[in-house]
């Protein structure tokens, strides 16, 4: 069984995007937030994605599994979204990518990304990869993401 990523390609940009959708779905419901969400991107957007930001593929062997994307910041790197198929979660996967990212793209000390308040096992996930809160963004009545920073 062997994970890996490379640069995503325009060619599996419907894939991603479907999978994409599959894995944001419920906080979509969940928070109705029609400006940030990953579920709510088009196909332009993530094309234009893909064309402008570090945004990668993740394989399980051969097969598409996940996706993550990195926005370069003046002093750090934001990791704005990371998801693996819904049938592919809760087997230490996202460890092992996280993992990776870190001993492969790093080029600044400190990392950043933010997530929906009730999230709570990505809070859970985080943490355990050594992230700390440093705060919250309010976005609407309903969504209110928690700020965490890794330095490393």
């Amino acid at each position: 069984m062997a994970v890996y990523f490379k640069k995503t390609t325009l060619k599996n940009a419907d894939f991603i995007l479907e999978m994409q959708k599959q894995c944001f779905r419920n906080d979509f419901l969940e928070y109705e937030d029609y400006e940030t969400s990953p579920y709510y991107e088009t196909l332009e957007d993530l094309q234009n994605d893909i064309c402008t930001n570090h945004h990668f593929t993740i394989f399980l062997d051969e097969n598409i599994i996940g996706a993550f994307e990195i926005k370069e910041k003046k002093d750090s790197q934001h990791l704005y979204k990371i998801f693996i198929s819904p049938n592919k979660q809760n087997n230490g996967i996202g460890k092992v990518v996280m993992k990776m990212i870190f001993e492969k793209l790093t080029n600044k000390n400190k990392w950043t990304v933010y997530t929906p308040h009730k999230s709570f096992r990505n809070h859970h996930f985080y943490e355990s990869l050594g992230f700390k809160k440093y705060g919250e963004a309010i976005l609407s009545d309903k969504l209110k993401l928690f700020k965490y920073v890794k330095y490393n």
